[in-house]
Parts: structure tokens; sequence; C-alpha cells
């Protein structure tokens, strides 16, 4: 099995959650701030593990997880912008 896409995996996050903003804008709320920070700890706490101490973390793992942080993130402004504009 192939591993996604940096793009294929945004992609599917925003779909996901930008459907869960059309139909649940609250829930929506909750989770995509909830996803969103600890995806961004979560690359954080990677991100200073791996200055101190190598341990070969492949580079697709920082690009996914950025792409986490940001997707819902995206969705959310997006929800906003067409809301706003309607």
């Amino acid at each position: 099995m192939r591993r996604p896409n940096t793009l294929e995996l945004f992609l599917l996050e925003f779909t996901i959650f930008f459907s869960l903003w059309l139909i649940y804008p609250y829930l929506a709320t909750l989770l995509s701030a909830l996803f969103s920070i600890i995806c961004f700890f979560l690359l954080l706490f990677t991100w200073i593990a791996e200055r101190i101490e190598p341990s070969r973390v492949p580079g697709w793992y920082f690009s996914y997880m950025w792409v986490s942080v940001l997707a819902p993130l995206v969705a959310a402004a997006a929800y906003q912008l067409i809301n706003w504009a309607a």
C-alpha cells in the first residue's frame, strides 16, 4: 500500500472537516481546535526531540503533521468566508 502524498492528505482532511463545518458548526469548532492544537504540540515535541537526539524520523512525518495542523484551520476559514459572504 502506498503512502498518500501531502496534497491528497490535505484534501481528505479538508473535506472531512469542511463537511463537519457544514453539518455541525459547534462540534466542528471544538474538533478543529482540538485536533489542530494536539497535532501542533505533537509536532513541536517531536521536532524538539529530533533536535536534541536524532531518531531518524522520516521527513514525510513532519509534512503530514503540518497538514494535520493546517487543514482544520483552512476548513474553518473557508466556512467562515462562505458564511460571511451569504
